[in-house]
Order: structure tokens, then sequence, then C-alpha cells
């Protein structure tokens, strides 16, 4: 590896004021480093995210800045850093830099080069993978030195290859790899400490960087919640390298977040957090709308997502703020006409939890609670009569016209199917409890509630277990304990029937589209 000195980037050594991070390794070899040949190839051949950059599109100096200083040479002219640490925050556009230098890397590829993007889940670990897919795609040169295939990136003349891993550690154990990107690091762990997949896996891919003479990993992520795992030892660890308590030369740590005592309204703080917002290539308009969307209770999210600032679950995140809450309440909607087009919601239990059908009016956005059984503390035998509970399904579809119906099946899959035979089965819907299907309509949820696009009467029981529910790392609703006697599933059941909405209005308006376009 030959030696570069690109005076664009010698002449930032120096971090701006106006970008710079709150904490970052200094450069030691100040003139030498790889980032020249890498920037120059990113504002020729790699597209960005962000709208509206994609003509003209040339790096930002705080863009330049980090390239210049991750890819330091040493006084051998190998990579100073074998690991480096980065913290953004969210809309700083780190899965684009991140799939642009390994575009480079695997388009430069030497003979045996192995690349890889990490993440906890494989959806994740393709975000970078398939940015890098469609920088090849649309390039003809790229494209005829790489070759993209579903689960792999290949170098047509060099045995290199660029794949995405998840899950299983195990996986990545034996590997050899040259250039490692790891995504949301703060996922890695459990909800409560470090788990063996965020341990495993960091070890696996620095052990096998080890074992050649020059490799890097890139770990990459916004501010979690979990302050016992392993994320939030690598970013203590990187502050005490940065500040000079440790001496690491190997460790590169570049972390832009707000201070405790800063205030959070200000968009001098906003700046200081989001290099992309003092750059220009982040709206402030986007800031905005968060912060406006943000209340008393909740601006802790705010706070995690765009100031890059660590926040503790236990400090009871609500799922929901009060103050949203009762912005959203309307009680002059009273209650769901009969005959109104509706969708509906359902989680059922049979002896613990609540068991709950909730509506959404199509027309006015207003949750309902139609029916709901809780437990009653008193009786032991308490159980949820099934029959009940068909009978009350029976009634819902007779008074409305439900027009789309998410059912979690867990206690209910035989109902469930039942219903679906009964009333078609695209009209009910099967939804498991995962992660991966309830974020989405979750975070569709809260936008809804923000938006009040949604409305709600201040019914007690929804309200109760709306205030239940706090946020967990998957932005997903949780009890604030695992045997909480707090229960939550009410909100569960209007999270469901605020996603079947979603779908029905989505495929309306599709239809009135495709029936424009040809009466056009």
């Amino acid at each position: 590896m030959a030696f570069y000195h690109d005076e664009k980037i010698a002449d930032v050594i120096k971090p701006d004021d106006n970008w710079k991070p709150l904490y970052w390794t200094d450069a030691k070899n100040k003139n030498t480093s790889f980032a020249d040949a890498i920037c120059d190839f990113i504002e020729k051949f790699c597209i960005p995210t962000l709208e509206g950059q994609v003509q003209g599109f040339y790096l930002r100096p705080w863009q330049r800045w980090l390239i210049r200083h991750i890819f330091e040479l040493d006084s051998f002219g190998l990579f100073r850093y074998k690991t480096v640490f980065i913290m953004i925050p969210r809309k700083n556009g780190k899965s684009f830099l991140m799939s642009s230098i390994l575009t480079y890397f695997i388009t430069k590829a030497r003979n045996g080069d192995q690349l890889y993007t990490v993440a906890k889940s494989a959806k994740q670990a393709r975000v970078v993978f398939e940015e890098v897919a469609k920088n090849i795609y649309s390039s003809k040169i790229l494209g005829k030195i790489t070759r993209p295939l579903k689960n792999e990136i290949l170098h047509k003349t060099k045995t290199a290859v660029l794949k995405p891993l998840s899950g299983n550690a195990g996986q990545a154990q034996g590997l050899n790899p040259y250039i490692t990107v790891g995504d949301e690091i703060h996922v890695w762990d459990s909800s409560t400490g470090t788990s063996s997949y965020a341990e495993d896996m960091w070890t696996a891919i620095t052990t096998g960087s080890s074992n050649r003479q020059e490799s890097m990993f890139i770990a990459i992520t916004t501010a979690g919640t979990n302050l016992n795992g392993l994320a939030y030892g690598k970013y203590q660890y990187g502050v005490q390298v940065a500040t000079g308590v440790i001496q690491d030369d190997a460790f590169g740590f570049f972390c832009w977040q707000a201070e405790d005592d800063d205030d959070i309204s200000s968009i001098d703080t906003w700046k200081k957090a989001n290099p992309n917002l003092a750059e220009g290539l982040l709206e402030l308009s986007v800031l905005q709308k968060e912060y406006n969307q943000a209340s008393q209770i909740s601006t802790t999210e705010f706070e995690r997502f765009y100031l890059n600032k660590w926040i503790r679950l236990g400090d009871k995140q609500l799922f929901i703020s009060e103050y949203n809450w009762k912005q959203a309440m309307d009680k002059k909607l009273g209650k769901i006409p009969l005959g109104s087009e509706i969708t509906v919601g359902f989680d059922g239990s049979l002896t613990e939890d609540s068991t709950g059908i909730v509506a959404i009016d199509i027309k006015t956005g207003l949750i309902e609670v139609l029916y709901a059984w809780e437990k009653d503390i008193n009786n032991a035998d308490w159980f949820v009569d099934p029959q009940d509970v068909e009978e009350k399904m029976e009634k819902v579809f007779n008074n409305y016209k439900v027009v789309k119906l998410y059912a979690d099946p867990s206690r209910y899959k035989t109902l469930v199917q039942i219903w679906a035979k009964r009333y078609g089965r695209n009209i009910i819907r099967d939804i498991p409890p995962s992660n991966q299907r309830m974020a989405p309509m979750s975070s569709d949820f809260r936008q809804d509630i923000y938006t009040k696009t949604l409305h709600h009467v201040g019914e007690e029981r929804l309200s109760k277990h709306v205030m239940n529910a706090i946020i967990n790392e998957r932005e997903v609703p949780m009890k604030q304990t695992r045997n909480s006697p707090h229960k939550i599933d009410l909100l569960m059941c209007a999270v469901l029937a605020n996603g079947a909405r979603r779908e029905y209005i989505e495929k309306q308006e599709a239809i009135q589209r495709n029936k424009a376009f040809y009466t056009n």
C-alpha cells in the first residue's frame, strides 16, 4: 500500500468548530492517509441516500475529515487503527459512508480479501450490503469489476468477496476479514446486559482481524439504552482513549453527541450533535419536527436518536408520553358509529394477560375498545372463555363493516383460523408478536398519535394500558418488568388495528391510482 497525501484533507486535520465531534482520537501521522483515494472514488462512483444530493454530490469537510482519520497510516504504511468505533445520530448518512467505503475496497480488492457487513439481524446486515450493490449496479465501470449476487459480492478477477453476516456469531469464527463494518452495535446486546452474541461476534471479528498484518473493524452506532452492555462499554473505553486516560493507538473513536448540560431545544445543540445539519445535508425542519413531536416526558427519545445520548430503559421512557396521548384526545368524537368501516386489532390471553378487541374508525381515526377481558386478581380460577370471545367477535362483524383484522394468534390460533375461513382470508391476518413484525407497526402507531392522525376519547382502560408501556431497544412497547401486573394488551390491540388501517388505506389509494391511470 502506498502513502497518499491530499491537501484538501490536510487542510482539515483540525476539525471545524461547526461540526467537530465531542470526542475523537487525534491523528498522529498528519500527512499520511489512504483517504484521498477513497474520497475521490466516493465522489465519482457512489450514490448518496439523501434526497436531492445525487447530482453534483461532493463529500462535506466533516466526511473527508472522518475518512482521513479512519484510514490514517502508520510509519510502515499500514492502517493505524485495528478497530474504529463511531457514534453518530440518525440522519447523518452513516449507511452511505460505510457502504461507500466498502464499495471502494471490494472494487480495489486484492486476492484473498474478505469484507463483511455485520449486524444482529439479517435485515440490518443487508442495509449496508445492498447500498454497496446499488453503487455497483449504477456504474458500468464498477459492474465490469465486481458482480453482486444475492448474498455476496464478488471481484471478477480477484479471489475477494463481500458478505453480510448476522444471527449466530459462530459463523464469524475462523474468518480472516480485511475490512468489516458492524452496524448498530447497541442492539447487539440484550435489553438488560451484554449478550453472548455481542461478546462472541466482537471477539470473532477482532480476533480474525488480528491474524492479518493489516485489517480494520469499523463499528458504527447510535446511542442505546443498555448501560450494562458491550456497546456502552466500548463507548466508555473510547472516551478514555480520546481524552488520553488510556493509551491505545490501535483504537479509533469518533463521537458526535450533545452533553448533559446542553439545552436540548437549542439549534446550536442540534448542530453540535449532527454534522450533517451543520453542513447543510440535513434540513433543520426535519429535526424541528422531531423535537416538536417530543413531550416533556418523552424528550429522552429525541435525545437518544438525534442528540446521541445514552438513555437507561430503567428511566421509564414511555412508549407514548402522557403529553402526546392527551394531545390526541378528542372527546367530541364519542363512539364509533354502528355500520362504520373499521379495522380491528385482537390480542388474546387465557389466564394471565388481558384480552382485547380494539377498533379504529377508518373515517375519523378514532380508537375504541369494543371488548376487553381483564384478570380478576381476587379469583384464582379466572380465565378468558374462548366461546365468549367468539360471540363478541361475531357481534363486531354484525355491527360494523370490518375491512381488515390483525390478530396475535398466540393463544387463539384455532379461533383465528375459523375467523379467516368465515370472514375471508383477505380480511383476517395473523400477526405473530415478533420484534420484526411489531417494530414498524409500533413506530407507525406512535407517529400517527403524534401527528393526531389517530384519536381517542380518554377511555380509562385503554389510557391505562398505553401509560403502562415503555419502549424497548427495538422501539416496541413492553411492560416495565416481565412480571409486572400493569398490562399493555389493549395498547397492542390498538397497534395491530392501526397496522391493519394503514394497509387498507394504502391498498385503496393504490386502487384509485390505477383507476385514474387507466381512465386517463
